[in-house]
């Protein structure tokens, strides 16, 4: 199971996001590469700090089995899922500045993230173990390298 805790995983990710070009196409979703970039980092950002103020999101299953079927699951997340208000790409913070730049602050924050991640919960998910936060993040940010066929 992939996960930020594994050197090996944090170096592909790392690998996939070198890859990525600021002028490609979505393969799903309305996200453009910049925007995705800027988006996972404030994602990484946001989990370390835990200073957004979003309060839970009422999803049709309890917090605690979205969280297992999303985290622990073997199958990658599908396309079309929506994310907090705050982290949407038209927010403070998510606006894309410098292609090269938000790709090096989206690599300094997954650092950050590896190293710090605390337990602020999750809004869709609940309570958050440090191994459930490594687990969410490598998820995430594999899910937007996909949705640019990476």
């Amino acid at each position: 199971m992939k996960t930020l805790a594994n050197d090996s995983d944090c170096n592909e990710l790392q690998e996939r996001y070198a890859a990525l070009h600021g002028d490609e196409q979505p393969l799903f979703g309305t996200m453009t590469a910049s925007t995705a970039v800027c988006h996972v980092r404030e994602s990484y950002r946001w989990a370390c700090e835990g200073n957004i103020g979003t309060a839970p999101y009422k999803l049709p299953l309890p917090p605690a089995l979205a969280k297992q079927l999303a985290l622990y699951e073997p199958k990658p997340w599908h396309p079309g899922l929506k994310t907090i208000r705050e982290l949407e790409p038209s927010q403070p913070g998510t606006l894309p500045v410098d292609f090269a730049a938000d790709k090096a602050g989206l690599l300094a924050e997954m650092e950050r993230f590896r190293a710090s991640v605390g337990a602020p919960d999750h809004a869709f998910f609940g309570a958050m173990t440090r191994a459930d936060w490594l687990r969410w993040g490598y998820l995430h940010a594999d899910h937007h390298l996909r949705q640019f066929g990476r």
